[in-house]
């Protein structure tokens, strides 16, 4: 007997396409089919009874190649949340399911790479009267519930949700917990593992192999598995048996797509617990303000983690200002080494630049090389001595001279994490240091000697900002800390003080390893020795700075309110919705004419809704040139997400504009939630 079905087919498409099979095959199974002379994944959405076919030959209808499948990869719960995405960020179905499936099945961007370590013993510590609360909240949620759990760095927010796991699979039921990068992943996997044990766990993120995210996909939605940890992509994880969804480190940008669609996980791991009807958790040290906003007014779904687990105070922050000193190492930074290296403690520098300068310039006129493909600043390496892109890859010997003036008096400007360590060297030469940052060939290695103490300084960038605990780390030292709010976005604020956040939180943690290996001697040591628990030191090029009084006060609360203030000032996120559309092309007039074009069509359309809603813009991007591609954005602001999409949805129906989005010479991108505008 022959069956007819509505297939989904992995490419450009924009409805379901009727394929035949001899088979019966189930809604959720992979096929492979004949798509536009290739063949093409599949995925069956239902079957089509053949007299509702009377309009089409049958025997033009093409036959499936290949089942893929012996039982379904994902449940109509999928194909539903697959809807809400498609009409949420108004793409294809097709583009929407897809990015529910294990990532294997398709070639995508995604989850920063991180070093990974783990030092977890399997004991579970004894909680505080404030995390024994916190639990209890949690746990004794059932049904949909939004819960956000805000702690302390140090505060144990990561023990809270393992137990949470454990105590989830002993009456049952499965949790997907969700982090955002790969390394936090594989820290916690043999935690987990540990605690809840190994035919219960499974880990899935674009770092393992095709077949192992395949096994640990099939193993969750079969219910061998009671818990998935996992990145982004583990978002459309198939439950059996739903018990609760985990969101941990809510803030982290790594959770937004930068390819289409242009998800959030947040946004989709929500509707799946809506849909499932199960809690929902999130949390972080530094909530997004979207997170925030709508959590303060629900105060009864706001859990506060308000001590270290520790118990100990906050860590002392020292400043210095830089505007009369030479190089980089200020008096009490010296100090707090030389303190630091005598008790045989760690510290951590914090640079926000990879190489050994960020600019390499003519002494004559003030030109500085830029890249041959973008509109920024090439970065210079000593080792070996070259400039390279960090936005497109393009990489090139130094020039001779200027290419601007021609003169050969050149030099560099700015410190990356090479420089810093190449002075740092000089200044402490028997002191084992090291460089961690994203162009380090094993990252992993270094942290392992980092935590084992065989490295008493280490110039790290954000890679060692968050999840990391070191035994023996009471110093870290925010080298510039300007550099961390001098981006032309209006997030710069809220994520240069996330940053400092998480990673002024690594010190002073020595209780909180207690679940780690070798930290009673380290406690020892300290209370001996009467070694400082925890310090930071923060140098800016300025003795007054606008952001210091927040840093000195480490009350991110309060940062968060003066954040909001500013957003309802001028009308911003997540105040108001704000949707992207960027026009990028290889001809700079070209970008410009249809950003033009589109920008105007956006105004029409608003004007004629009558709608508060208005259009910025066209403008170039703060970097306009990436990849050899022109870049001109437009954004319109409007009252709420519901209005954005239903003026979207009126833009995309415009038949002017849908032959601009079938052109080849111009691309064009709509991102509903954008997180940057660079």
């Amino acid at each position: 007997m022959t069956h007819y079905y509505q297939i989904c087919v992995n490419a450009p498409a924009t409805k379901l396409f009727t394929y035949k099979s001899e088979h019966k095959l189930e809604i959720g199974m992979r096929v492979r089919v004949r798509f536009r002379n290739a063949l093409k994944t599949g995925i069956v959405i239902n079957e089509t009874d053949a007299q509702e076919l009377r309009a089409l030959d049958h025997d033009v209808i093409k036959p499936i190649s290949t089942v893929m499948d012996a039982k379904p990869l994902i449940r109509e719960h999928s194909i539903t949340v697959a809807q809400w995405i498609a009409d949420h960020y108004c793409c294809t179905f097709s583009e929407a399911l897809f990015s529910l499936v294990p990532s294997g099945l398709r070639t995508t961007k995604e989850d920063k790479m991180m070093p990974t370590l783990s030092r977890y013993t399997g004991k579970m510590t004894a909680l505080s009267q404030e995390q024994s609360l916190v639990l209890q909240s949690m746990y004794n949620q059932h049904g949909y519930a939004l819960k956000y759990l805000y702690g302390v760095a140090g505060s144990g927010k990561t023990e809270l949700f393992v137990t949470l796991c454990e105590k989830k699979v002993a009456e049952g039921t499965q949790v997907l917990y969700l982090v955002p990068e790969i390394g936090l992943a594989a820290q916690l996997y043999p935690y987990l593992i540990q605690r809840i044990g190994n035919e219960h766990v499974v880990c899935y993120h674009s770092g393992l192999a095709q077949s192992k995210r395949l096994d640990a996909w099939k193993r969750f939605s079969d219910g061998d598995a009671m818990v998935m940890i996992g990145t982004r992509s583990a978002v459309g994880g198939n439950f059996l048996k739903p018990g609760y969804i985990i969101f941990d480190e809510e803030h982290d940008v790594s959770y937004k797509s930068d390819q289409k669609p242009r998800i959030h996980a947040r946004d989709i791991a929500i509707k799946r617990a809506q849909l499932l009807d199960i809690p929902f958790v999130c949390g972080s040290a530094t909530p997004s303000l979207e997170a925030w906003n709508y959590f303060r007014a629900q105060k009864h779904d706001l859990m506060i983690l308000e001590k270290k687990y520790s118990g100990e105070s906050p860590p002392k922050i020292i400043h210095q200002s830089l505007e009369h000193i030479k190089g980089v190492f200020s008096p009490a930074l010296l100090t707090e080494l030389d303190r630091s290296l005598k008790h045989n403690m760690q510290a951590i520098l914090f640079v926000n630049r990879k190489g050994f300068a960020n600019a390499f310039f003519c002494l004559s006129c003030g030109s500085a090389h830029t890249c041959a493909h973008c509109s920024v600043n090439m970065t210079y390496h000593a080792t070996p001595s070259r400039l390279i892109c960090y936005h497109c890859g393009y990489a090139c010997d130094l020039p001779k001279n200027c290419h601007a003036c021609g003169s050969v008096s050149l030099g560099i400007r700015g410190y990356g994490t090479h420089r810093v360590h190449s002075e740092l060297s000089e200044v402490y030469p028997h002191a084992r240091t090291e460089i961690l940052d994203a162009d380090c060939v094993d990252p992993s290695a270094i942290l392992e000697r980092f935590y084992k103490g065989t490295i008493d300084i280490l110039v790290s960038t954000q890679i060692i900002a968050k999840g990391i605990t070191i035994p023996r780390l009471n110093l870290v030292a925010i080298l510039f800390l300007e550099s961390f709010f001098s981006l032309p976005d209006f997030r710069a604020v809220e994520r240069g003080h996330a940053l400092l956040t998480q990673v002024m939180g690594r010190v002073g943690r020595i209780k909180d390893a207690s679940f780690y290996d070798g930290s009673c001697e380290i406690q020892k040591d300290i209370q001996e020795k009467g070694v400082s628990r925890g310090n930071i030191v923060i140098q800016s090029f300025s003795q007054k700075n606008e952001y210091l009084e927040d840093i000195r006060t480490q009350d991110y609360r309060s940062i968060l309110e003066k954040e909001i203030n500013m957003r309802i000032q001028y009308q911003l996120p997540p105040i108001r919705s704000l949707c992207r559309i960027l026009v990028r092309a290889k001809i700079r007039d070209k970008a410009v004419t249809v950003a033009r074009q589109i920008a105007d069509i956006v105004r029409d359309i608003c004007h004629t809704c009558n709608d508060t809603a208005f259009v910025l813009g066209p403008n170039p991007c703060p970097i306009e040139k990436r990849a050899s591609q022109y870049r001109i954005q437009v954004y319109l602001n409007a009252p709420h997400m519901q209005v954005t999409r239903r003026l979207l949805k009126q833009l995309l129906a415009v038949k002017e504009v849908g032959k601009i989005i079938k052109r080849r010479d111009v691309m064009v991108d709509f991102d509903l939630t954008p997180l940057s505008n660079l």
